[in-house]
């Protein structure tokens, strides 16, 4: 089977392996050029494409490492230091080795990175994705039928599996009218914040819930403001992706509820937008078609798209750095 963020993962660290190495000749090149004569227009515009090229890339990169992420931030932190190659020309040999020793670690690990994410690929190719999902889900309910015949609580852990039989069998389109509904809406979003409250996961309740969950325990270094803008103007930039026969933005503006907020990092302001669906897949599929058409468009550059259950969150900033930190410290 094929997992698309792991493709799109591979696909971008690979991308980014070449332009790190274009990074490297092309610093090398000014570092060594004693008369300047290689540092013209075209090197420089070549120079800056190389760098917005990094930059857009990195976000996949940050995501795919494990370990050592202080050395992929650094790799970001590193060509945003680079302003210019004639800015690099007037760097004493001390720095430039310095710089030459943060390309190789970071390289070093991009390496191991896209290493990891080709056995990945190769695994994932190998396994059913109907098998791999219903070995999954039996493990489970085996898991949890053993542990209540073993507990005193049996009958209710029957009542549980006969429950959660019931709302994974329903059609969807079923448990969005009982959403809308007032007399019973609002009964099943407690149900669905008290599953989240035992550890079980699921879809959010509403949008306000999850805002709450997640912008109340940022980092204190996250500080939270308010942003004035409407869900059209969020959605508006979006147009251009197509989805299910419709453009992002109608997509976008079909959400059932929408937040924002500005939140302030030490490399500058993020936008947060969240989009309440009722559906996982539905801001899910926005999200993978976003992610394919990324790299496609310029206009996408500043932004940032995942999911989490339920809610579609975008985040905007020029900063690649800054999207990173809130998308791991406050919603990872």
């Amino acid at each position: 089977m094929k997992d698309p963020i792991v493709e799109r993962r591979y696909a971008d660290c690979a991308e980014l392996i070449e332009a790190w190495k274009n990074y490297l000749d092309m610093f090398s090149a000014a570092v060594k050029d004693e008369s300047g004569s290689a540092v013209t227009p075209d090197t420089e515009q070549a120079f800056m494409d190389t760098k917005a090229r990094i930059a857009m890339l990195h976000d996949s990169f940050l995501a795919a490492v494990k370990s050592e992420k202080k050395v992929a931030q650094n790799m970001i932190e590193l060509v945003n230091r680079s302003i210019t190659l004639r800015h690099l020309r007037k760097m004493s040999p001390s720095d430039a080795k310095k710089v030459e020793i943060e390309w190789h670690e970071a390289y070093m690990l991009l390496d191991d990175t896209v290493t990891h994410l080709r056995d990945e690929r190769e695994r994932l190719e190998n396994i059913n994705e109907f098998n791999y999902n219903m070995k999954k889900a039996v493990n489970r309910f085996t898991a949890m039928l053993g542990r209540g015949l073993r507990s005193i609580y049996f009958k209710l852990a029957v009542v549980l599996a006969v429950i959660l039989g019931i709302i994974f069998l329903t059609p969807e389109s079923a448990w969005d009218w009982v959403r809308e509904q007032k007399a019973v809406g609002e009964p099943f979003g407690a149900y669905l914040d008290f599953k989240r409250g035992i550890g079980l996961g699921g879809p959010y309740s509403t949008v306000d819930k999850f805002m709450e969950e997640r912008l109340t325990t940022m980092p204190p270094d996250i500080q939270l403001s308010e942003l004035n803008t409407t869900q059209q103007a969020a959605a508006r930039p979006f147009a251009p992706l197509d989805l299910f026969g419709k453009n992002g933005e109608t997509f976008l503006n079909e959400a059932k509820a929408y937040r924002a907020a500005t939140l302030r990092t030490d490399n500058g302001p993020v936008r947060v937008y969240a989009f309440y669906y009722f559906r996982e897949k539905d801001p899910r599929n926005f999200a993978n078609n976003f992610l394919i058409n990324q790299t496609k468009s310029p206009a996408f550059a500043n932004y940032t798209v995942f999911t989490d259950e339920n809610a579609l969150i975008i985040l905007q900033s020029p900063s690649a750095v800054a999207r990173s930190t809130v998308q791991y410290a406050v919603f990872g």
